[in-house]
């Protein structure tokens, strides 16, 4: 990785941010793939573009009251790499009952020296527009992050990671520094690999003061677009990733709180059948 590289992509994303300039992104997408999207869809979209691909599944249960459902929520594809300079390129796609589409994440990692910063970022830029929010790390050299938004204004063009350290952002921070950090790490619950769909349906609904308080913040997010790009000079093979998420927070909360029409209209879900009656005690049972 050639940090003059990295340092011109900064001062160029600074030099826009420092006017104003808000992000011209509308309705994104990832390979031709948009939030809401049905799985068909999407999974058509994919045989066309990249033939040799191969889709791992993931399935959990989701419980809500008396009914069940087991469901593919993830679904981890392959792309067979079009460029020599790529090692690896997966994509998640993770879905609601209904088979719709609530987050995207595509994952690139290169051979060393093979792909800079500064060439994603120009391409990224042609095909959204300015980003509203970007950060770099400066302490390690490690990563640098960019965010589309259809919803935010533009905020701070650089700050420290000491603001975004972990993931974690307090209530007091959302506001009084920036919400793009907030934005970020909520859209990792959508787009990670542990994706939880009932975990979610969870927070939104036991915990009603916290789950309020993240729903205002994530009304705020909007539709948004969040590009990692790492650089590790210490790895030995993969020394280049991009990491691309994509999620509309917007409709999330909305989203999450139907997932129980979803069970009930869904023609896979069964429900649990209470007993009538207590069975008679056989005549097997010891005493106790």
């Amino acid at each position: 990785m050639k940090f003059t590289h990295l340092t011109a992509c900064i001062l160029f994303f600074a030099s826009n941010l420092t006017f104003g300039q808000s992000s011209q992104m509308t309705d994104p997408d990832v390979l031709g793939i948009k939030i809401g999207m049905k799985k068909a869809d999407a999974l058509t979209i994919i045989k066309d573009k990249f033939q040799k691909s191969n889709v791992t599944v993931t399935k959990k249960e989701i419980g809500i009251g008396a009914a069940y459902l087991t469901y593919e929520t993830q679904h981890k594809i392959l792309l067979n790499k079009s460029k020599p300079s790529i090692s690896e390129d997966n994509l998640f796609l993770n879905f609601l009952p209904d088979d719709t589409i609530i987050s995207i994440r595509r994952l690139i990692r290169y051979f060393p020296n093979k792909q800079t910063t500064f060439d994603i970022g120009n391409a990224l830029q042609e095909k959204h527009g300015f980003p509203v929010y970007f950060v770099h790390d400066d302490k390690t050299r490690f990563a640098d992050h960019t965010m589309w938004s259809d919803r935010m204004l533009p905020g701070l063009s650089l700050v420290g990671m000491d603001y975004v350290q972990g993931g974690n952002i307090s209530s007091g921070d959302f506001g009084s520094v920036t919400p793009y950090p907030y934005c970020w790490s909520e859209m990792l619950q959508y787009a990670g690999e542990q994706y939880d769909p009932k975990s979610l349906y969870s927070q939104m609904t036991e915990r009603n003061s916290v789950a309020l308080s993240t729903a205002k913040k994530w009304k705020v997010c909007g539709k948004a677009l969040w590009v990692a790009n790492g650089h590790e000079t210490r790895l030995t093979y993969n020394a280049t990733q991009t990491e691309i998420i994509l999620a509309d927070l917007s409709k999330a909360p909305d989203l999450i709180l139907d997932m129980k029409n979803m069970l009930s209209n869904n023609p896979k879900t069964v429900y649990a059948t209470v007993p009538v009656e207590q069975p008679k005690r056989s005549t097997n049972t010891p005493d106790f």
